[in-house]
C-alpha cells in the first residue's frame, strides 16, 4: 500500500509523497486540490482528516501543478517583453511608421500572454479547473521539502510583489485584483454532513428499466410487505439483469431477476418482518423458488431488507453489501477502519460518512460501483424510503450527484 497521503488540519492541506512534503495555505490551492479529491470521490467530513491511498489525487495535483508553474513562466515572459516595449518607446521619439511597428509588436506580446494562460486548453484535465485561472492571477506554489527538515513553506503570490491591482502600475499596465477563494466556501467544501458525492449517470429511459417495470407490481407487493422503497428494488433489478428474469435462470452464479447466487443461498432461508400481517416470513431457497419470478422477488427484497437492518439503514452501504455479501462488505469495513481509525460501528451507522466508499476496490470481487449503478436507475430528486419496525421512516434523496439522507419521520 503506498505510503503517500494528504492531511487536512484546519485550513491547511499537507501532501506527503515519497518522504517530502508540501504545505498548502492559500485558499485557491486548497480549492484545486478539495476539487481533485471531489472529481475522485474523496470527502472529507471534518476540518481534521487524512486520505489514504492518494496517489492518484497526488499525480494529479502535481500535473496541475507543473501546468501552472509553465504558465506562470510565459507570463512573466510576456510581462518582460511588454516592459520593455514600453520602456524603448519612452526613449525615442518615433516616426508613424515605428510607431506602427511598436503597437504590433506590443499587439502580438499582449496575444502571447493571453496563449500563456490559455494553452493546453484542450488538455481533459485543465478544464475542470478553468473557472479558477481565470479568476485569479498565478500563484506560485509551495515545492516539497524533506519532513525530516520541516519548515513552514511560504506561498509566494503575485500579489506580494510590487504591483498595484486594479489600477496602472509605473509601466502603465492594468493588473486586475486576485480573487481570493471565499473562507466559507473552502469550509464547506470540507464539512460534508448532509451528502455524499457519486458519479450519476442518467439511465432512467433505458430498455433495462423498462423491463423491470413490466413487474413494477410485484415490487410495489413485496416492497410495501417488507418495508423496502419498490423504486429501489426495480433498480436493483434493472442493475442485476436487465430487468429479465427468463433469460436468467441457467448459469453458475446469480439466478432470476434479482440475481440471487445458488452457491450461497440454496438449501438456506431467509426471513423478514412482514408490516402487513405483523408477523415474520420465513421462506426455504431452493432451485425451483429461484426460478419462479414472484418468489425470486420476494427473496431479493429480504434479503436487502435483512442487510438494511443488519446496518442500522444505512441505504447506501446495504446496497453495496447486497452485492459484495456479507463476508466481502466486512472487508471494506475491516480496511476502511484500519486506515482511518474509525470505528467499524460508526462506519455502518453513520449514513453521512462517505469513507468505507474509498475502499470498495480493495476487494477484488463483486462491483465496487454498484450504488452508481443502480442509483442511476433512479430519477434525479426522488426520495427513497426504508420503513424500520416502529413505522419510522428512513430516506435518502438523490440529487444529481449527491445522496442526501433525511431524517427519520421526515416527510417531502
Amino acid at each position: 500500500m503506498s505510503k503517500n497521503y494528504i492531511e487536512i488540519d484546519e485550513n491547511i492541506i499537507k501532501i506527503h509523497k515519497d518522504g517530502k512534503l508540501c504545505t498548502l495555505t492559500n485558499p485557491n490551492s486548497i480549492k484545486i486540490l478539495l476539487d481533485i479529491c471531489h472529481k475522485n470521490n474523496f470527502y472529507f467530513k471534518s476540518k481534521k482528516a487524512t486520505l489514504r491511498n492518494a496517489d492518484k489525487v497526488i499525480r494529479e495535483f502535481d500535473s496541475y501543478r507543473a501546468n501552472k508553474t509553465e504558465k506562470k513562466k510565459k507570463l512573466n515572459i510576456a510581462y518582460n517583453n511588454i516592459k520593455k516595449l514600453i520602456n524603448n518607446s519612452k526613449l525615442v521619439r518615433m516616426n508613424p511608421i515605428e510607431k506602427t511597428v511598436l503597437v504590433t509588436g506590443l499587439a502580438t506580446t499582449i496575444a502571447f500572454t493571453a496563449m500563456a494562460f490559455n494553452n493546453n486548453s484542450n488538455n481533459k484535465s485543465d478544464k475542470n479547473y478553468i473557472a479558477v485561472e481565470s479568476q485569479s492571477i498565478i500563484e506560485e506554489l509551495p515545492e516539497y521539502v524533506d519532513e525530516e527538515v520541516v519548515t513552514e513553506t511560504p506561498i509566494i503570490n503575485i500579489q506580494d510583489e510590487s504591483f498595484n491591482y486594479n489600477t496602472e502600475n509605473e509601466d502603465g499596465i492594468i493588473i486586475p485584483e486576485t480573487e481570493v477563494q471565499d473562507t466559507y466556501e473552502i469550509n464547506q467544501m470540507l464539512e460534508e454532513d448532509d451528502a455524499f458525492h457519486f458519479e450519476y449517470t442518467d439511465r432512467t429511459d433505458s430498455e433495462s428499466l423498462n423491463n423491470a417495470m413490466r413487474y413494477e407490481d410485484l415490487f410495489e407487493k413485496y416492497g410495501n410487505i417488507y418495508g423496502v422503497d419498490p423504486s429501489l428494488l426495480m433498480a436493483m433489478a434493472a442493475q442485476e439483469s436487465s430487468g429479465n428474469h427468463y433469460d436468467n435462470l441457467e448459469g453458475n452464479y446469480g439466478i432470476g431477476i434479482m440475481q440471487i447466487e445458488k452457491s450461497v443461498w440454496i438449501g438456506h432461508s431467509v426471513s423478514a418482518y412482514n408490516f402487513e400481517t405483523d408477523e415474520t416470513d420465513k421462506i426455504e431457497i431452493t432451485q425451483e423458488s429461484l426460478e419462479d419470478l414472484e418468489t425470486n422477488i420476494q427473496i431479493g427484497t429480504i434479503i436487502i431488507r435483512n442487510r438494511l437492518e443488519e446496518n442500522n439503514y444505512n441505504i447506501a452501504l446495504a446496497l453495496q453489501s447486497y452485492n459484495f455479501g456479507i463476508g466481502n462488505m466486512n472487508t471494506v469495513i475491516n480496511n476502511c477502519s484500519d486506515s482511518t481509525g474509525l470505528l467499524k460501528s460508526d462506519i455502518r451507522n453513520n449514513c453521512t460518512n462517505p469513507e468505507w466508499l474509498n475502499y470498495r476496490n480493495t476487494i477484488s470481487v463483486g462491483d465496487p460501483q454498484y450504488i452508481e449503478h443502480v442509483f442511476s436507475y433512479i430519477p434525479n430528486d426522488t426520495v427513497l424510503t426504508i420503513k424500520d419496525r416502529d413505522d419510522n421512516d428512513h430516506s435518502l434523496k438523490i440529487v444529481n450527484d449527491s445522496i442526501q439522507y433525511l431524517d427519520a419521520n421526515s416527510k417531502i
